[in-house]
């Protein structure tokens, strides 16, 4: 087992889902998942209009950014619909050349949309950078918003 799947798997065990939904243009992704165990049901989706359909799916959804694909503004918009349909079973995986993240195309624009950069890996002069949105997880709370700060009328003054 490579680190690439062995990511995979971690990420996917993450979740609690059996079914699998991969979009994945170029099968890199997909190939890697043959190793899981028969626990899963994969779903490969080859054409955007299809992944489009899943909402509130009892699936993951794994989508695999193609970076051939001139259009990234399209591509943008395909994964903010799938957010909102979608908002806790997604992982979207951006493939680079490059190990920095921020030099990616898409990083900035994943992140805009509420998503983390959970890891990368590198796989044959490839890193695959694994962003995950769950809408519980979000924001995170910061260390003032407790009971002890929060509406404090004596602190107000300071």
């Amino acid at each position: 087992m490579n680190k690439l799947q062995k990511t995979l798997l971690g990420q996917i065990h993450n979740y609690k889902y059996n079914k699998l939904i991969v979009f994945d243009k170029k099968e890199d992704i997909l190939k890697q998942l043959s190793i899981i165990p028969d626990k899963f049901k994969i779903k490969h989706v080859m054409d955007n209009k299809s992944i489009e359909q899943y909402n509130n799916s009892d699936s993951l959804i794994i989508y695999v950014i193609d970076k051939k694909i001139k259009e990234q503004i399209k591509t943008s918009e395909i994964i903010s619909r799938l957010t909102l349909l979608n908002p806790e079973n997604i992982i979207v995986i951006s493939p680079s050349l490059s190990k920095n993240y921020s030099d990616d195309s898409f990083y900035k624009t994943l992140i805009s949309f509420g998503y983390k950069l959970l890891s990368f890996v590198k796989e044959k002069d490839v890193f695959y950078f694994f962003y995950a949105y769950n809408i519980s997880s979000y924001k995170n709370i910061p260390d003032w918003l407790n009971n002890e700060n929060w509406a404090n009328p004596e602190l107000w003054e300071k």
